[in-house]
């Protein structure tokens, strides 16, 4: 084996040239790993946001359809109904709509399966199960 001291000034430069680009290619490809990583992440989370957004709008709509449902059976009043009959017409394309923006991503896949329609209390009917 040899020594150190044994072996030229060339081979050495050309030897801690050699270790510093490898380090520097590690490096490179870790933070190009890195990046990838953070553009993927971000990617989720827009759409996690999205999908946050639509489901507050969709929650609003049937918490607009009860009251507008309670105040109608508590008053007998027609225009407390107004509100719920026009997001009965809009609740079911909302749904299609928060079922499409679940589904189009693989994270959020099994979340998507179980948006069903509410069943009327008392019934036996169970919600699906992914």
């Amino acid at each position: 084996m040899t020594r150190l001291r044994d072996i030229g000034l060339r081979e050495k430069l050309v030897g801690a040239c050699g270790i510093v680009l490898v380090f520097g290619l590690l490096l490179s490809g870790t933070a190009y790993y890195a990046a990838v990583q953070n553009e993927n992440m971000a990617n989720a989370l827009n759409q996690s946001h999205i999908i946050t957004t639509e489901m507050s709008r969709f929650g609003n709509l049937l918490l607009g359809m009860n009251a507008g449902y309670r105040g109608f059976l508590l008053t007998g009043r027609s225009d407390y109904i107004q509100s719920y009959l026009d997001g009965k017409a809009d609740y079911k394309r909302q749904l299609q709509n928060l079922r499409e923006k679940t589904l189009s991503t693989h994270v959020q896949q099994g979340a998507g399966t179980r948006l069903t329609t509410p069943s009327p209390p008392g019934s036996k009917r169970r919600p699906n199960r992914a």
